[in-house]
């Protein structure tokens, strides 16, 4: 498969004294790849995938590193030739379904602006193609849904709703940022199916973004774990859920519940240090808290190492 977007050693800063949130990411997807990012609240990821879609806020800094989408940099393109690429080629689903909806504009009213901006088509296809793509996402009455309100449907449809409006014009990247959040588990199940089956019947490439590794797993191809703005392992997602060698993604595993744990404390690690991020020092993030931890982690950052066909991992032990 040929590489469809590719991150190069990007760094970024939310602050005056250049504190990088993300420190020398490196990350790829594909053509018709499904990518899971997996990390902690505060751990990048969301900063990653507004730094895609290039929808960072105003006091964002980028201090380093490129963006290729298609061998094209988009860091350096026009906002408005940036605009032609977002919705067309690359889309984004955000994570709270209720507060991306206007609550004073009809849901099909809000679909079918999407489309007239990026889509040559009449009002009345605009709408059918609306309809169409409502019912095959497995909303029950596309008319209905068409017709109403925010408040007047579920957070389970909300969601639905929103990846239809972000496939509607057949991109070639999707971005799933903790699209299954707030929902319940049934309808988290139905979420994930329904991005499988757009991934497959679409070859779309699929960046899904979670705090969940159940959750990545039952997603994605190939995965990268990121702790304090650093990717500290990623993988074929074989290799990350069966032979992980970091010991954050060991600490992430051990946390997923299981039927033969009934009864037991999960495993979790008590990180008490959690918003002393340390951003500026070029060291191991995860260094305070490693049951492995040796003299080294003290003084300078791993090199990334593959240590076997696709599975890195950024550790001094390996």
């Amino acid at each position: 498969m040929n590489k469809l977007l590719e991150v190069r050693n990007l760094s970024l800063t939310f602050s005056d004294d250049d504190n990088p949130v993300l420190k020398n990411v490196n990350l790829e997807v594909k053509n018709g790849q499904k990518v899971g990012l997996v990390g902690e609240s505060g751990s990048g990821k969301t900063t990653l995938g507004l730094s895609i879609s290039r929808l960072l806020p105003s006091k964002s800094k980028i201090l380093g590193g490129e963006i290729f989408f298609n061998d094209s940099n988009i860091l350096k393109l026009s906002e408005k030739d940036f605009n032609n690429l977002r919705g067309n080629e690359i889309s984004i689903i955000f994570q709270d379904p209720m507060n991306s909806l206007n609550p004073l504009m009809k849901i099909g009213n809000q679909v079918i602006e999407i489309i007239t901006k990026n889509l040559k088509i009449d009002k009345k296809s605009a709408k059918n193609l609306v309809l169409s793509t409502f019912e095959s996402i497995g909303l029950k009455d596309p008319e209905y849904v068409y017709n109403s309100y925010r408040h007047q449907i579920s957070g389970g449809m909300c969601q639905r709703i929103l990846i239809s409006m972000a496939i509607i014009c057949k991109p070639k990247f999707l971005i799933a940022d903790e699209p299954t959040t707030a929902l319940d588990v049934t309808i988290q199940k139905q979420i994930i199916e329904i991005l499988n089956k757009l991934s497959k019947e679409n070859n779309m490439s699929l960046l899904f973004i979670s705090h969940d590794l159940a959750i990545i797993n039952n997603i994605s191809d190939y995965i990268y774990v990121i702790y304090k703005g650093v990717i500290v392992e990623h993988g074929k997602k074989e290799n990350i859920m069966f032979k992980c060698k970091h010991p954050y993604t060991k600490q992430l595993i051990n946390s997923i519940p299981k039927m033969e744990n009934k009864g037991k404390k999960l495993s979790v690690s008590n990180r008490l240090e959690i918003n002393n991020l340390d951003y500026k020092e070029y060291l191991c993030p995860f260094r305070s808290f490693c049951p492995n931890k040796i003299d080294y982690c003290y003084k300078q950052m791993p090199d990334e190492l593959e240590i076997e066909n696709e599975h890195y991992v950024r550790c001094f032990n390996y």
